[in-house]
């Protein structure tokens, strides 16, 4: 059977098996609930489905646009739907199931009685019933992997004569002794210690280089990412264009500190009497152990220094004076007026660590800024009104370019133009 056929097929049925367990069963209120949520399920995974294919209306888009910026793990399914090895996976995985089996266990777990459910019973329904959401969704990344629209090639569907790929894995480091690593593209990261390593464990360089004890600077290119584990366990993912200067080992005042320039999401390891600090762009952020991610690209006025959890604190740099953030809080730092906080929803801050572009009511010019970065392209806006014109939407980093212009041309008034390395953005 296609596998269209069989999530088509797999879809209809697990709706109506699960209406139908409703039904029969005598434990209507309990069940209605968990229903009712896998309802939900259904409909947020017909919006994943209808955004993948084109079909989503501006008022849907939205709709899915504020399922995504509600949590992390949202966020971070709809990244793995977006990643062919990983849906491969899931394909793989599925074509396993021993579905006879399966099914067998499934009406055992469904015998019932007129007796009130233990508290131990109402707690493996949910698992239960939850999984089948989950078997849904595989389905859908079923759909995605074989429907054209979604992997198929993307330069005979798009408009455009040309096409330029998105940016990926790659990264240089420099040593004190002045010798540049070009690291591996076949590799996500590298780790910091007693020696380099890749994070599966095997060396960056076969001989052995004692300069790597003193203060190092990996950084990322137009079009690149690379994620870098310090010595002392905290975890740093680079963006496009940024760098980031560290030694591997405390400073004189027992600090941990590095400096960053471009953008980098920080999960810093706990340690109560070392502080991190980060200086970036004219300001230092301190702090213990917790997760943020600092914007501090030269070409932009402020520098955003946005809270996932913990709490961190920012300063102008040698001031002592600063700021407190709490989670999903932004500092943003300007030099004529100082420190400015605001309210913002972390996730979409992040949404590039995770494999995505998340716009939401986003000015085109930021939104074609980081474009600009991550396609290693330069952008030309005629109209600099239409530069203000806020656009939503989102999208995986790891499609070609077409994918994200045409994204953009349906949130708003513009089209696009490429002309070899150029992106010419104009009024409709």
């Amino acid at each position: 059977m296609h596998y269209l056929q069989h999530f088509c097929c797999f879809w209809t049925f697990t709706n109506t098996f699960l209406k139908n367990i409703f039904i029969r069963t005598k434990k209507r209120a309990y069940l209605y609930r968990i229903y009712s949520m896998l309802e939900k399920e259904f409909h947020i995974s017909n919006l994943i489905r209808g955004h993948f294919n084109g079909s989503l209306t501006v008022a849907q888009e939205k709709e899915l646009q504020d399922w995504l910026s509600a949590s992390t793990e949202n966020v971070e399914l709809f990244a793995e739907l977006n990643n062919e090895n990983i849906v491969k996976g899931k394909i793989s995985q599925y074509n396993r199931v021993n579905t006879t089996t399966m099914w067998q266990k499934t009406l055992a777990g469904l015998q019932m009685d007129t007796v009130v459910p233990k508290q131990a019973e109402i707690i493996r329904w949910p698992r239960f019933l939850i999984a089948a959401s989950v078997a849904v969704i595989i389905g859908l990344g079923i759909y995605f992997y074989t429907s054209s629209s979604h992997l198929g090639d993307e330069r005979e569907l798009s408009k455009y004569a040309q096409d330029i790929k998105p940016g990926k894995n790659t990264a240089t480091l420099k040593l004190s002794s002045g010798k540049v690593i070009q690291l591996s593209e076949a590799k996500e990261g590298v780790v910091i210690g007693a020696d380099l390593r890749y994070n599966d464990n095997t060396a960056v360089i076969s001989d052995k280089d004692n300069s790597t004890k003193g203060e190092s600077v990996i950084s990322t290119p137009r079009g690149g990412t690379y994620q870098v584990t310090l010595y002392d366990g905290t975890k740093v993912w680079l963006n496009s264009a940024s760098s980031l200067t560290y030694t591997p080992a405390l400073n004189d005042r027992g600090e941990r500190k590095v400096k960053l320039d471009g953008e980098g999401y920080f999960e810093v390891a706990k340690d109560k009497n070392h502080p991190f600090i980060v200086e970036s762009k004219g300001q230092q952020v301190k702090v213990l152990g917790t997760h943020f991610n600092i914007n501090s690209y030269l070409d932009e006025d402020n520098v955003k220094t946005t809270l996932l959890e913990g709490s961190v604190s920012v300063a102008i740099l040698g001031e002592d004076n600063g700021v407190t953030l709490r989670p999903n809080q932004q500092a943003s730092l300007n030099k004529r007026s100082g420190f400015q906080v605001k309210e913002v929803n972390a996730e979409n801050v992040i949404a590039w660590k995770n494999g995505l572009f998340m716009f939401n009511d986003e000015p085109l010019a930021e939104v074609m800024q980081k474009i600009s970065r991550w396609y290693g392209v330069e952008v030309h806006i005629t109209d600099p009104e239409l530069s203000k014109q806020t656009v939503y939407g989102t999208i995986s980093r790891y499609s070609n370019i077409s994918k994200v212009l045409d994204m953009l041309e349906k949130t708003g008034e513009m089209e696009f133009d490429i002309t070899g390395n150029v992106i010419h953005v104009k009024r409709k």
